[in-house]
């Protein structure tokens, strides 16, 4: 990791201009920063002074990879201060699986889509091994209804209780969210031994059951978001 300086600070975060917030899953505090941005207005010589490594991780990648790279390291970096309060932002370099090296005794996820994206951190506990958390556009009537019929296997239209737009939008990012979470401490779940047993609208949550050998239940939190036409999701493992 690289300690931001304040002059990056304020140029590099200046520009994304990252919001943080806290909000709490069962018992845990969870820290979240998001930020939305523009590829038109984009320089990369406005951050020439990256850290070394970051530089290269990124120099092949097309503008909007590099933008949503960046991004997600400004919210990691501002979700992670949030979560500690110590005053201090660091770049977070990859690990050797290419996620986000997370300090000791934290767990962290990030996610993009449509021009937005977001992280969470939380601290580890004997109840928490990890956090995954994703973002989907909601998507098309005509892949919502593709995705019902082959990977998601779930119920009927008319056994829905929302859209199926955003149905299936929000089963498929639970989905993520789970599989995320599970990949970050090196178990990779099968899609097809995923499924969503229930939605509660009240609570904002999805209920997903994965297979053996986890043979298991986990609750998926849910936002729905009208202004930018997406579903985040959160999941603690």
């Amino acid at each position: 990791m690289y300690k931001i300086n304040q002059e990056q600070y304020k140029r590099i975060f200046g520009y994304f201009k990252p919001i943080t917030k806290n909000f709490i899953i069962g018992s845990q505090n969870v820290s979240q920063s998001f930020c939305h941005f523009s590829v038109d207005n984009f320089n990369i010589n406005n951050f020439d002074d990256l850290p070394l490594k970051l530089k290269k991780d990124i120099q092949y990648f097309p503008i909007r990879r590099k933008i949503e790279f960046l991004a997600g390291r400004v919210c990691s970096a501002t979700a992670l201060e949030n979560l500690l309060r110590d005053g201090e932002y660091y770049w977070r370099l990859k690990s050797s699986n290419g996620a986000v090296s997370w300090p000791k005794n934290i767990a962290g996820s990030i996610s993009h889509s449509n021009n937005f994206v977001t992280a969470v951190t939380i601290k580890l506990s004997n109840e928490v091994q990890s956090i995954g958390v994703d973002i989907e556009k909601i998507m098309s009537t005509q892949k919502a209804i593709d995705l019902s019929e082959t990977i998601l296997k779930c119920s009927t239209p008319s056994d829905m209780i929302m859209d199926i737009t955003h149905y299936i939008t929000l089963v498929f990012s639970a989905q993520e969210s789970l599989y995320k979470a599970f990949s970050s401490i090196g178990i990779t779940l099968s899609y097809e031994d995923i499924f969503c047993i229930g939605i509660n609208k009240e609570k904002k949550t999805c209920t997903l059951h994965v297979g053996n050998p986890i043979n298991k239940v986990f609750e998926v939190h849910f936002y729905f978001s009208k202004y930018y036409n997406l579903v985040m999701t959160y999941v603690l493992i």
